[in-house]
């Protein structure tokens, strides 16, 4: 197997250097900014974060849970099975 040096590996691409030094390869692009729309549903919310140290069984537990959990649509995260289990305990609580 012969290895190619950089002067052979790269001497397609000298052109396409050329070109875009002139100016003249690169399709002209849109530079609107644009706001990611992504997991935006909830922007206007606060949100507490914090550290929280626990035994390794807890993550092989909670990785566990939070994947029964889920369903074959909505994919359910370690944190979010943890605020659901908030909410649900702060709910029970009011009924008290």
């Amino acid at each position: 197997m012969a290895t190619k040096s950089f002067k052979q590996a790269t001497e397609g691409a000298q052109d396409i250097y050329e070109q875009m030094a002139r100016g003249g390869a690169q399709p002209k692009q849109d530079t609107e900014d644009r706001q990611d729309t992504r997991d935006t549903k909830d922007t206007k919310k606060e949100y507490y974060r914090f550290n929280l140290k626990m035994p390794m069984e807890y993550k092989d537990y909670l990785q566990e849970a939070a994947y029964r959990a889920s369903s074959p649509t909505k994919t359910i995260t370690i944190t979010e099975y943890i605020c659901n289990l908030i909410a649900a305990d702060m709910e029970e609580r009011s009924n008290e």
